[in-house]
């Protein structure tokens, strides 16, 4: 629709039919449609922020140091393309 919209304000514009002043407000509203997702992310990271900064933040020396993750290694007849369609042998 946006695409849709700019062209039809073009033709306009190039016919004479259309002020610039309202080719850039549809211009300006194509953006805050698209725009309209990082708008909204950006005012809630900023309401979230003072509540973050208000909650007091926990000791980093009281915490106690978690056990590394070990990835469990996969037997040696493992078959990654081995699927249902496969026949079993």
């Amino acid at each position: 629709m946006a695409t849709l919209s700019v062209a039809y304000v073009g033709f306009l514009m190039l016919s004479g039919r259309i002020e610039v002043r309202r080719a850039g407000q549809v211009l300006i509203g194509c953006f805050i449609l698209f725009g309209a997702p990082a708008i909204a992310g950006g005012i809630r990271a900023s309401l979230l922020a003072d509540s973050v900064a208000a909650a007091p933040l926990e000791d980093a020396a009281d915490m106690e140091p978690s056990a590394p993750i070990v990835p469990q290694s996969m037997p040696r007849s493992y078959d990654p393309y081995a699927g249902a369609s496969v026949g079993v042998q």
